[in-house]
């Protein structure tokens, strides 16, 4: 009968390719959460400025999420979301 071998070298292999992918999705995912937010104050200070509180709203709070600590754009989120 044929002994059963088991390739260490190769579960090693895929188990440090598991890692290296979880880590890289998961600076992907915040650098991409960072860069919409970033492009998101823009849009959302204009959308205040015309009136547009839905769009406003939906933009500050997506820049808002990312960087709770600006409260210049905290209290126009709120102001936005009261409207």
């Amino acid at each position: 009968m044929a002994k059963h071998y088991f390739n260490w070298t190769l579960a090693f292999v895929l188990l440090v390719a598991v890692a290296v992918f979880g880590v890289a999705a998961y600076a992907l995912h915040g650098w991409q959460r960072s860069t919409r937010a970033e492009q998101a104050l823009p849009l959302g200070e204009q959308a205040y400025e015309e009136g547009d509180w839905e769009t406003a709203a939906s933009q500050l709070g997506r820049y808002v999420a990312v960087h709770g600590d600006d409260i210049d754009v905290l209290l126009k989120y709120a102001d936005a979301q009261l409207k």
